[in-house]
C-alpha cells in the first residue's frame, strides 16, 4: 500500500538519480544534505526512509522545486478515506441487520 512516506521515497530517489545523471556523484550529494553515501544506498535499496527534514535539506541543497512532491501527497490524501468512514458501517449492512 502506497503512503505518504513512501510517495516522499520514491520522489527523493528520483530526484537523487537526476543528480546523478548530471554528473554529481553520490558523495556530493550526501554531504550536502549530510548523510553518508551509504544512507542513499540505504534509502535506494528500501532499508531506510526519505525523512521530510532530509528531503527538505536535498531541496535546498540543489535549489529542488518540491512543488511536485507535494502534489504527489495532496492527491494521495485526497484519495485517502478518513477513518471515521472506514469505521462506519455501510446503510446496506445496518438495513440487513448484519451488526
Amino acid at each position: 500500500m502506497l503512503n505518504i512516506a513512501n510517495i516522499r521515497k520514491e520522489w527523493f530517489i528520483k530526484q537523487i538519480e537526476y543528480l546523478k545523471e548530471k554528473g554529481i556523484p553520490y558523495t556530493e550529494i550526501a554531504a550536502s544534505i549530510g548523510v553518508k553515501p551509504q544512507y542513499i544506498n540505504l534509502i535506494k535499496n528500501d532499508k531506510r526512509g526519505a525523512s521530510e527534514k532530509l528531503t527538505i535539506k536535498l531541496c535546498e541543497a540543489f535549489d529542488i522545486n518540491h512543488d511536485d512532491l507535494l502534489e504527489h501527497i495532496r492527491t494521495y490524501e485526497k484519495q485517502t478515506p478518513e477513518i471515521s468512514e472506514i469505521n462506519e458501517p455501510s446503510e446496506k449492512i445496518l438495513s440487513q441487520g448484519r451488526i
